[in-house]
């Protein structure tokens, strides 16, 4: 299943910060619209860490992700989480998730 119905959010601070301290997953996007990357946590962390410039990936870094899509699991736990984002990552295949093997 796709993320829930949403429109791109542009990959900018002003966009992100909302999603500080919100659990969840997260989809960073290029300019097509291609889904590079799939994570979860702390969706505005997360997004900080890895969105360029100066994010900790490399291979995201060279893709240059401009958006960014994120569900929001207040209530769910972390099991729950991590499913939602392998599911995600299944549909998806995302480039630039290597540490997951289907």
């Amino acid at each position: 299943m796709a993320f829930v119905p949403q429109s791109l959010k542009p990959l900018t601070d002003a966009e992100v910060q909302p999603f500080d301290g919100v659990n969840g997953v997260y989809g960073m996007t290029d300019a097509n619209a291609v889904v590079l990357y799939v994570g979860m946590g702390d969706i505005g962390a997360e997004l900080r860490r890895y969105a360029p410039p100066g994010g900790d990936n490399q291979e995201i870094n060279r893709r240059r992700p401009t958006h960014f899509l994120a569900e929001t699991m207040h209530r769910a736990g972390i099991i729950a989480t991590h499913a939602r984002e392998i599911q995600l990552i299944r549909e998806f295949n995302p480039a630039c998730n290597t540490q997951h093997t289907m």
